[in-house]
C-alpha cells in the first residue's frame, strides 16, 4: 500500500514534466502568432483586397472635397449684397495642398525613426551584453535556473 503514493508522485512528476514541455511550445507559438498579428505586412499578404478596401475608404473619408468656385453675374452680386450675404475676402488665404507624396512622408518617416530606434536599442543591448561577458560579471537580470529534483521541496 505504501508503494502506491510513491508511484503516484512519480506519475505526477512525469505528467508535470510533459505539461511544462507543452507549455513552452505553446508560449512560443502564441508569441509568434502575436508578432504576426502586430505586423502590417502580414495583413497585407494575407488579405490584400481587404487592406486595399480599407485604404480606399480612408482616402475617400479623409481627403477634403474641392471647393466650388462660383463666378456670379452683377445681378446676383447685387441681390446677395442686399441680403447681407455677400462676403468678400480681399486676400484669400493661400493653402498649400500637398499631393500623395506629401501625405505619405509623415507616416514613412515615423516608421523609419521607430525602426532606427529599435535597431539602436538592440545594438546597445548587445554591446552591454558583450561588455558583461568580457568582464566576467554576472548580469543582474538573469533568471535563476530551476531547482533540480533533489532540491525541490516535497
Amino acid at each position: 500500500m505504501k508503494q502506491q503514493p510513491a508511484e503516484g508522485a512519480a506519475e505526477i512528476r512525469r505528467r508535470m514534466k510533459v505539461i511544462r514541455g507543452e507549455l513552452s511550445g505553446d508560449i512560443e507559438g502564441i508569441a509568434a502568432q502575436a508578432r504576426d498579428l502586430a505586423d502590417w505586412k502580414y495583413h497585407v499578404r494575407r488579405h490584400p483586397w481587404g487592406v486595399m478596401a480599407v485604404v480606399a475608404a480612408a482616402g475617400y473619408l479623409f481627403v477634403p472635397r474641392r471647393k466650388e468656385i462660383i463666378s456670379p453675374d452683377a445681378a446676383t452680386l447685387a441681390k446677395l449684397a442686399d441680403q447681407d450675404r455677400l462676403v468678400i475676402e480681399r486676400e484669400p488665404k493661400a493653402k498649400s495642398r500637398g499631393g500623395l507624396a506629401d501625405m505619405l512622408i509623415a507616416p514613412i518617416t515615423a516608421m523609419l525613426l521607430r525602426s532606427a530606434g529599435n535597431y539602436l536599442s538592440m545594438k546597445f543591448g548587445e554591446l552591454l551584453q558583450d561588455k558583461a561577458d568580457q568582464s566576467g560579471a554576472e548580469p543582474e537580470l538573469r533568471a535563476a535556473p530551476p531547482p533540480s529534483p533533489a532540491q525541490r521541496p516535497r
